[in-house]
């Protein structure tokens, strides 16, 4: 009987030479994992999977207590806009217990802090200088008269409201004055209507310096109290004397040159001429602001300028006017007599910038100062006795006979042959 041997590839049992290679390699291959470094990697490999397993365990727990992410608040429209950053929660034991997605809480207030409302800060003066005023309704002023240091309280004071100046809602301010005798020295003013005021005590030659007050209330806001109610102070004072020198385009002092103080916004008027050396003063001015005029307002020979007074005495700079030519006109009938009383008017003729109006003294003659140089027409009368005449002239800095700028003129008056008819 003949024993079949597999041939090479066929199932069977391994021939010796295979039995030999595959044993080498089996060999070879339990030497290289007794190498020392496989098993430390092997074992980093298990630590690593462990880890992220239960990082993501510890992940997935944090999201489901949770839950789903809160909607968007009233105040912050459907979302955040990209590059939006949220507020931050508070950190330490205060937002430690919060439970998570809490809304974050008002931060705590001191006590005493102004509490916003409507764009009206309530508990604290307010500044509502930018706000809308209301003038529609009164209100009440509590006025304290005290006395300067040295003054003896008058027998009886007056408190005056007037417009004010500047003042918003001077539109709106009735003038006002009340009459209180000399030992009642706190006064309440009621319905008053409200605006912008100008307040200021008076009492024999004692004044106080004004005060401005805006009586209002809000736009928008009229059920609350706004600005009704005031108190002020007022500090009746020595009223003071204001005192200047003037002088003409040729630096001597300018004499008859009249001058007038008056109160910017008000109705005080002090008035005055110079002096035979250009001086002047104004007595018993009261504190307040003034235009200070040289000449009159109609041909006013200086620019107007302020004067403050707040008490005591006001020394004024020195003015200086510019070259003026003073007139020297005598008037004569046809006998060549001096005309006395006679009415006298000067026009500029060339752009309208001055003008005058005199009469004559006894002997005839009119003195005309601080006239713009250039061409002027006279016109001279007399009623009663029926005379009339003109004069055209020149009056030049440079002219024959001009010293100073004085000129000298004669006008002749004929008979009026209107009124001789």
């Amino acid at each position: 009987m003949h024993t079949r041997h597999p041939t090479p590839g066929q199932d069977g049992p391994p021939s010796g030479a295979d039995t030999r290679r595959r044993s080498g390699a089996g060999h070879r291959a339990l030497k290289d994992n007794d190498r020392p470094g496989s098993r430390g990697r092997a074992a980093l490999a298990v630590v690593a999977l462990l880890a992220a397993a239960v990082l993501g365990w510890t992940l997935l727990r944090g999201d489901a207590a949770r839950g789903p992410e809160p909607g968007p608040r009233a105040d912050q429209g459907q979302g955040h806009a990209a590059g939006a950053v949220a507020p931050e929660r508070p950190s330490g034991p205060a937002g430690a217990d919060e439970p998570a997605g809490a809304p974050l809480a008002a931060p705590a207030l001191p006590a005493g802090t102004p509490v916003p409302l409507g764009g009206i800060e309530v508990g604290a003066p307010a500044d509502w200088a930018s706000l809308e005023k209301v003038f529609a309704g009164t209100g009440t002023l509590v006025v304290d008269l005290r006395l300067d240091v040295g003054v003896t309280a008058p027998g009886e004071w007056t408190l005056h409201l007037a417009p004010s100046a500047s003042a918003e809602g001077r539109a709106h301010a009735v003038a006002r004055s009340e009459t209180y005798a000399g030992a009642l020295t706190s006064v309440e003013v009621r319905d008053v209507p409200l605006g912008g005021y100008r307040v200021f005590a008076t009492g024999g030659d004692l004044a106080s310096a004004p005060q401005e007050v805006v009586l209002h209330k809000i736009a928008g806001y009229e059920h609350l109290p706004g600005v009704t109610w005031m108190r002020l102070g007022l500090t009746l004072r020595r009223a003071s004397t204001v005192a200047g020198t003037l002088l003409d385009g040729f630096g001597a002092g300018a004499e008859e040159c009249a001058v007038a103080l008056r109160e910017l916004g008000g109705t005080r008027t002090h008035a005055a001429v110079t002096g035979p050396g250009g001086g002047y003063r104004f007595a018993a001015v009261a504190p307040g602001a003034y235009v200070l005029w040289i000449g009159t307002e109609e041909r006013p020979l200086l620019p107007a300028s302020r004067v403050d007074v707040v008490g005591g005495d006001v020394a004024l700079p020195t003015l200086r006017l510019p070259p003026y030519v003073t007139l020297e006109l005598r008037v004569v009938d046809w006998l060549d007599r001096g005309v006395p009383d006679a009415e006298v008017r000067g026009y500029l003729t060339a752009d309208g910038r001055g003008s005058f109006e005199g009469r004559t003294d006894s002997q005839g003659l009119l003195r005309a100062r601080y006239l713009n140089p250039g061409p002027w027409r006279l016109r001279g009368s007399h009623g009663e006795l029926a005379l009339r005449g003109d004069l055209d002239l020149t009056l030049a800095l440079d002219a024959e006979g001009t010293a100073g700028g004085l000129q000298r003129a004669t006008l002749f008056l004929a008979a009026d042959p209107d009124k001789a008819r």
